[in-house]
C-alpha cells in the first residue's frame, strides 16, 4: 500500500461524465488559484455513500491548461481526494515529493527531494493522500481534465482507503 496514492478497484468513469467534463464551463477561482467547473456527480450513489460515511464531500471538474505547472502544495482542509482522469495526454504528470533527509543542511530549506509519480490507470479512480506535497505538470499543448472528489478533515487517507478497498460498484451511470 502506497502512502501517497492507491488505485481503487472500482469501474472507470462513465461516458456521461466524460462528455459533461469536456463541455464544462471552467472558471478560474481565486483560492486556490485553479480552473474548476460544476459536475453532476453529486447525484451518484457512490458520492452519497461517501458523503453519508465521511461527512461533507465535494466533487468538481478541474482543468490544467496546456503547457502549465500547478506548483507544489499540500491541500488545505482536505486529507484525501479521489481522482478520475477524464482527459489527459502523454506529458501530464502528478508527483509527490519528500525531502531527502541525508542531503538536507540543518536550518535550510531542502532543495533535494525523493519524487513519486502517480501512475493513473486510465479513467479508473485513484485515491490520493493530499497531506503530502504534490504538483501537476502538463507539459503538452492540450488541456488535462479530472473529476476530483474531496474528503475533508477529520477524515484521513487511511480511513477512506480501508472503507473503499472492499467496496464493489458496478458503474457510475446516470443514464
Amino acid at each position: 500500500m502506497d502512502k501517497y496514492f492507491y488505485h481503487l478497484d472500482l469501474p472507470p468513469m462513465d461516458q456521461y461524465f466524460i462528455n459533461e467534463a469536456e463541455h464544462a464551463d471552467f472558471k478560474l477561482t481565486s483560492y486556490p488559484n485553479l480552473y474548476r467547473a460544476d459536475c453532476s456527480f453529486y447525484n451518484m450513489p457512490f458520492f452519497k455513500l461517501l458523503n453519508d460515511r465521511f461527512g461533507e464531500c465535494y466533487a468538481k471538474y478541474y482543468l490544467t491548461p496546456p503547457n502549465s505547472f500547478y506548483d507544489w502544495h499540500v491541500d488545505m482542509n482536505r486529507y484525501c481526494v479521489i481522482n478520475w482522469v477524464i482527459k489527459t495526454n502523454k506529458e501530464a504528470r502528478t508527483y509527490f515529493r519528500e525531502p531527502i533527509e541525508e542531503a538536507r543542511i540543518p536550518d535550510r530549506k531542502p532543495i533535494m527531494y525523493h519524487l513519486t509519480e502517480v501512475d493513473y490507470c486510465g479513467a479508473k479512480p485513484t485515491l490520493l493522500n493530499a497531506t503530502y506535497e504534490h504538483c501537476v505538470a502538463n507539459n503538452y499543448n492540450e488541456r488535462r481534465i479530472i473529476l476530483s472528489m474531496s474528503l475533508f478533515k477529520p477524515t484521513t487517507y487511511q480511513e477512506v482507503l480501508e472503507f473503499l478497498k472492499p467496496l464493489k460498484i458496478r458503474n457510475y451511470s446516470l443514464t
